[in-house]
């Protein structure tokens, strides 16, 4: 079924956000009272008819000293002054009898954690507890057993980089123990005469190598030719002609290093 107009429309409403408000219910009130009929009772109550003779005398017996008077008002004062004190000496009665334990139960031990004793000797031995010049930047820290740990723990790793660099040092100072680093003489002034030095050891490389070359050509011809003769010979086996071939060449390189001027010279052309 479709919906009523009027409820299309508060739906129509309701999407666009216009709501309406919603109704007080107004309680009718079935009798009305009214407070001047209580105060008309009141004043009915406190004025009654006064005979003007009776006032006459009741004026005559009021002009008594005051001192009367201010002993009455005084008994009136302190009289009110101790029902107050009563009412406090009874409600302070009340609860101590209330706090006070009862014959059947008995009284819970306080346990040590609500215990403020406890609590006020502890914080009394934390603050009277001296920390060392380290420990004063982190005071809170320093009393906890982690933090000492880790401490512990920095200050061993501290040491021993301190003994891996001693012990690299000394390492380092066993290898460079005689060694010449000022090799060309820049930092001692000497740089000439070094320079000098050095060209004189290169002319004797040099030689040396050319030297060296010729021996081991050399060496190489003469067992060639050992090789030829002991064909010659008729040397049978491989291995008798090898031993003697390498004989030949040590003999000859051996002479050539050594500056034998009886060895013959290098022949290249066979």
């Amino acid at each position: 079924m479709a919906p009523l107009p009027s409820q299309k429309r508060k739906i129509e409403d309701a999407m666009r956000g216009r709501t309406e408000r919603p109704k007080k219910r107004v309680r009718k009130q079935k009798e009305y009272h009214s407070s001047s009929e209580d105060a008309d009772e009141a004043s009915g109550d406190e004025f009654a008819p006064i005979d003007l003779v009776e006032s006459d005398d009741n004026a005559r017996k009021e002009s008594v000293p005051t001192d009367k008077q201010g002993n009455s008002t005084d008994t009136s004062i302190t009289g009110g002054s101790s029902d107050s004190e009563d009412d406090a000496s009874s409600l302070s009665s009340d609860e101590e009898g209330d706090e006070a334990v009862r014959p059947g139960e008995e009284k819970r031990p306080t346990s040590k954690r609500n215990d403020p004793n406890a609590f006020s000797t502890s914080i009394s031995k934390i603050l009277s507890t001296k920390l060392s010049q380290s420990a004063r930047k982190d005071p809170v820290l320093s009393r906890s057993r982690e933090a000492a740990d880790i401490s512990n723990a920095i200050a061993n790793e501290k040491l021993e980089r301190r003994a891996k660099a001693k012990i690299c040092a000394d390492r380092q100072e066993e290898l460079e123990r005689g060694r010449v680093k000022d090799v060309l003489g820049l930092q001692s002034g000497m740089a000439g005469e070094v320079g000098e030095e050095e060209k004189k050891l290169r002319k004797i490389a040099q030689r040396g190598v050319v030297k060296l070359f010729n021996a081991v050509r050399a060496a190489q011809v003469k067992a060639e030719e050992a090789a030829r003769e002991a064909r010659k010979n008729g040397t049978v086996g491989y291995a008798n002609r090898e031993e003697k071939i390498n004989e030949m060449s040590k003999q000859g390189f051996l002479a050539l290093i050594n500056g034998d001027s009886k060895t013959k010279p290098i022949d290249e052309s066979r």
